[in-house]
């Protein structure tokens, strides 16, 4: 296939999704105005699946086990199983530009494909579906392999057939840092971590990857207080930065945003626990090493009580 026809399907389907969305935003004002007149006029109508329809929930439902057996047989290395769930002519559209049309290709690209990896665990994370026309869906995403966060991000176009639903066209495209700044920006933080405060007191930091590597939990335990606080983080696009929300197991809770700074990460956070307690704190995140970090407390206050900075813990791997 020569790029000009890789350039119209990309035009069909940036037609098809932006006929839709004008379609839905006529049919809104309509609404909105009162305005009960029936037209002629076929219009092309895109269904957002979401839990609020059953019929939605049937086709997430179906795509969902769909992305779990591509899951399966990628780290099964079923190339030809792969293959198979495009449709006979389908075609891919790597993030390295290289375009694969039809089984047998995309066979030999899986193939070839697997040799790169030494654990193939799979993680596809379906971030959007729309049904621009009854037979045809359009499903958006993020996949990841062996674990690490999310390294690409695909556009599928999915069409009804004898068999089921069969893929006819997917592009992959790497992300970029503003893609996932929450994400790949992170990644050192990753594993279990500890600081020896003194003696019989530490304090011990587990990070890890959840909702298929869009968030990152952080779950920090003080073992002289016994007291365990919760925090997940994530990407705010409407921000343009990280943002994160903790809990507390006495009812607390609290938010934050993160910000870079030359050597490191500051985290300015506020919240309020169960007895209506406001506090606020500015948290200083360093990176030493890879399997080091230094982490300090600033800026607190309990009810606008401003209390003394903490001093700064070295907190090292205990693993991975």
């Amino acid at each position: 296939m020569d790029g000009r026809s890789v350039k119209n399907i990309r035009n069909i389907v940036s037609l098809i999704l932006l006929l839709g969305s004008l379609n839905a935003t006529i049919s809104g004002a309509q609404a909105a105005s009162g305005n009960a007149e029936q037209t002629t006029t076929e219009k092309l109508t895109v269904e957002k699946v979401s839990a609020t329809s059953t019929s939605s929930d049937s086709v997430m439902a179906e795509f969902t086990q769909q992305a779990k057996s591509y899951e399966k047989l990628f780290q099964d290395g079923n190339a030809e199983a792969l293959a198979n769930l495009w449709t006979n002519d389908g075609m891919l559209e790597t993030y390295d530009g290289q375009i694969f049309r039809g089984t047998q290709q995309l066979k030999d690209y899986f193939t070839k494909d697997f040799a790169k990896y030494s654990s193939r665990a799979m993680t596809v994370n379906i971030t959007d579906l729309q049904s621009p026309t009854p037979g045809v869906v359009v499903e958006k995403g993020t996949t990841a392999v062996s674990g690490k966060a999310p390294s690409s991000k695909y556009t599928a176009l999915h069409v009804k057939t004898d068999n089921g639903w069969k893929m006819s066209w997917v592009m992959e495209t790497q992300l970029q840092d503003n893609d996932v700044e929450s994400i790949k920006a992170l990644s050192w933080l990753s594993g279990k971590w500890k600081s020896v405060v003194k003696q019989g007191d530490t304090i011990e930091i587990q990070a890890k990857w959840i909702e298929n590597g869009g968030f990152l939990e952080c779950t920090t335990f003080d073992t002289e207080a016994k007291a365990e606080v919760r925090q997940i983080i994530g990407y705010n696009p409407m921000l343009g930065t990280l943002v994160s929300w903790h809990f507390a197991p006495n009812g607390g809770f609290g938010q934050g945003e993160w910000a870079r700074i030359p050597d490191g990460w500051r985290q300015r956070s506020s919240g309020v626990s169960r007895d209506g307690i406001r506090t606020y704190a500015t948290y200083t995140l360093k990176p030493r090493t890879k399997d080091s970090f230094t982490w300090q407390s600033t800026e607190r206050s309990i009810n606008g009580v401003s209390v003394p900075d903490s001093g700064i813990l070295v907190l090292n791997r205990v693993s991975e």
